[in-house]
């Protein structure tokens, strides 16, 4: 469950530029956003990729990676903003993700479901 009172000490001290908050808010997020990884990724699309190119951690590492570089860029009012954001940023590293390798020609012909590659390997 979500502390919302803690999230909220977190996001004050995110937008005044504390990296220590920072750091906090996105090991305390890293769980959501596995779980938001997991949604998009087992949510049944096909994918044109090898078996298990990348995995929901993959995607959640590299969210949290984006999350600690832009956040100068990113002012949060709300816990809500910051659900909100995390969920685009998921999305959008998932659909980068897929676009890279269908560019470098991986996966071509071997069309499987996303939620299968996880319990493949």
């Amino acid at each position: 469950m979500i502390d919302v009172e803690k999230l909220n000490t977190l996001i004050e001290q995110w937008n005044a530029g504390d990296s220590t908050a920072r750091n906090e808010l996105v090991v305390y997020m890293q769980p959501f956003i596995e779980k938001f990884s997991a949604l998009e990724f087992n949510n049944g699309r096909v994918v044109a990729t090898p078996l298990k190119l990348f995995s929901v951690a993959d995607i959640a590492q590299t969210v949290s990676v984006k999350l600690l570089e832009k956040q100068k860029n990113i002012h949060l009012t709300t816990v809500n903003d910051l659900l909100v954001l995390l969920r685009k940023m998921v999305y959008s590293t998932l659909v980068d993700e897929a676009r890279k390798l269908n560019s470098a020609g991986h996966g071509v012909g071997n069309r499987v479901k996303a939620n299968e590659c996880s319990e493949l390997v």
